[in-house]
């Protein structure tokens, strides 16, 4: 189950669609995701990462991400790769809440994601630090509309 978002800026009126989570074509995605990977699509390094772990998975969820460079948000695949730290039947993929236990998972690596406004680093952004989100273009309080909140799967 995943949510959208509106973010309006209360100044300027900049909006922001943000969409995060997974849906009920979740292993699909996932499918989908490794096979571009493997192609080449997300970087060489991603790609040798996938040949050299035949039991990598990687976190297909949608996140939300900020650019530490202009402050421009975008909501991205997060990509990041981990490890089961107990070897099983082999998975064809992994649900992010279980790739965050530490107990079934661990990390091997994190995907860098980049702007595509300035080409600058993305952070990882939380639900909380999205309250006090600042607007790319006047820098002004981003806030949530919540008339137009949504669900989806």
């Amino acid at each position: 189950m995943g949510n959208a978002d509106l973010y309006v800026c209360k100044k300027c009126g900049y909006e922001f669609y943000a969409a995060t989570g997974i849906g009920m074509l979740f292993p699909s995605l996932c499918k989908r995701t490794v096979d571009e990977i493997r192609a080449g699509k997300y970087r060489e390094e991603w790609q040798k990462l996938l040949e050299e772990h035949a039991d990598v998975k990687v976190n297909c969820e949608s996140d939300f991400f900020v650019c530490e460079e202009c402050g421009t948000p975008k909501t991205d695949l997060n990509l990041s790769m981990y490890l089961p730290v107990h070897l099983k039947k082999d998975i064809p993929y992994a649900m992010p809440a279980d790739l965050k236990n530490p107990r079934k998972y661990k990390l091997l690596a994190e995907y860098t994601h980049r702007c595509d406004k300035c080409n600058g680093v993305c952070k990882l952004v939380d639900e909380q630090e999205r309250s006090t989100l600042k607007c790319p273009e006047c820098t002004g309080e981003m806030q949530v509309d919540i008339s137009r909140l949504m669900y989806w799967d």
